[in-house]
């Protein structure tokens, strides 16, 4: 199989790169530093039971920094999707269920905090995420005995054969400090930043915080999800468990 990107699969990953809140780095640091750290994680995520470890929280007079976001006229092509927008939450739970935006920021009451968000890129921005508390929706929806993973569907932007997806194990998922963002410093969330809803982990890379999400599922294996890796970069590459 060939490593060189065509013009479809260059425009993939760079699609994917705007749902992830990241950038491509050409000069391939990310695999680097991925290799030197991944192994770590693994190890302190799988040797038994995942700690709460809290990820620094900051005053508002803090926000600051601003997150890259490349210019894919995503706005335009996620129009007609955002008029009629629904969360659905399906998979191995006893209550499925989906909502539009209203409904969700009527059902739940509305979190937030000021974290910091690290790319594996190198850069960082400070801001503060509000919405829906991940653990407040999972309480709600009850995963069943066999559920193990909680996985993010994000809209399709055509990106070549492989939608964008992200997921989390089900014990880091209920963190306390994870968000189902529909504000950001204040103000409803733009497309730019993944409107109308994007998963914050303030524990983690940038890359595990999926933009633009439109489904969530409970799922007992990340078999059968693409790669079976457990998310779109994590199928090109990049490690599972990105704690910070």
């Amino acid at each position: 199989m060939s490593n060189r990107l065509d013009r479809r699969g260059f425009l993939g990953l760079l699609a994917a790169a705007a749902l992830s809140g990241c950038e491509i780095d050409p000069s391939q640091r990310t695999w680097k530093v991925l290799s030197l750290f991944g192994a770590l994680n693994r190890r302190v995520f799988t040797a038994g039971p995942l700690k709460q470890a809290l990820a620094k929280e900051y005053p508002r007079s803090a926000i600051s920094g601003s997150f890259p976001v490349l210019n894919l006229n995503l706005a335009a092509d996620y129009a007609d999707t955002l008029k009629d927008w629904k969360l659905t939450v399906e998979g191995l739970i006893e209550k499925p269920v989906s909502y539009t935006l209203a409904e969700l920021q009527a059902a739940f009451p509305l979190y937030g905090a000021v974290t910091r968000h690290d790319c594996v890129e190198g850069w960082s921005a400070i801001a503060e995420w509000s919405g829906v508390r991940l653990a407040d929706l999972i309480a709600a929806v009850k995963p069943k005995a066999e559920a193990r993973y909680v996985v993010m569907d994000a809209a399709d932007f055509d990106n070549g054969s492989t939608p964008f997806y992200g997921s989390l194990p089900l014990e880091l998922a209920r963190h306390p400090q994870n968000v189902l963002a529909y504000q950001m410093n204040g103000k409803p969330l733009t497309v730019d930043h993944g409107a109308p809803l994007r998963l914050r982990v303030p524990t983690q890379l940038g890359y595990k915080s999926t933009k633009f999400i439109h489904r969530i599922r409970f799922v007992a294996s990340l078999d059968g999800l693409g790669q079976g890796k457990g998310g779109y970069w994590e199928d090109v590459g990049y490690d599972y468990y990105a704690g910070i």
